[in-house]
């Protein structure tokens, strides 16, 4: 995803990366942002959650949730049930 959208014509976005994980993996993950300079435009804010979570989803224009393994992925269905346009990859149960 990223790469795609380093490549994009589209320059005026925000890409909000919430939630927490491992930090070897953050790392790598910053690492990407900034070698495919997206770093303004990519910004990582905390874990959200009650009120605070759905304010960040429903500005969401799009919402996306990308894992490898995700059991179930209650963001799918909130974003959904808002309206949202939703894009998930396989490995989220949702996506079957």
């Amino acid at each position: 995803m990223l790469a795609a959208l380093a490549q994009s014509s589209l320059k005026s976005f925000q890409l909000l990366i919430a939630g927490r994980g491992d930090k070897t993996y953050i790392d790598e993950l910053k690492d990407h942002i900034n070698k495919l300079q997206l770093q303004n435009r990519c910004r990582f804010i905390c874990y959200a959650d009650g009120d605070y979570k759905n304010e960040f989803l429903q500005a969401a224009d799009p919402f996306t949730l990308t894992s490898y393994s995700e059991n179930f992925g209650i963001a799918v269905l909130e974003e959904l049930a808002n309206g949202t346009p939703t894009l998930v990859t396989q490995g989220i149960a949702l996506s079957k």
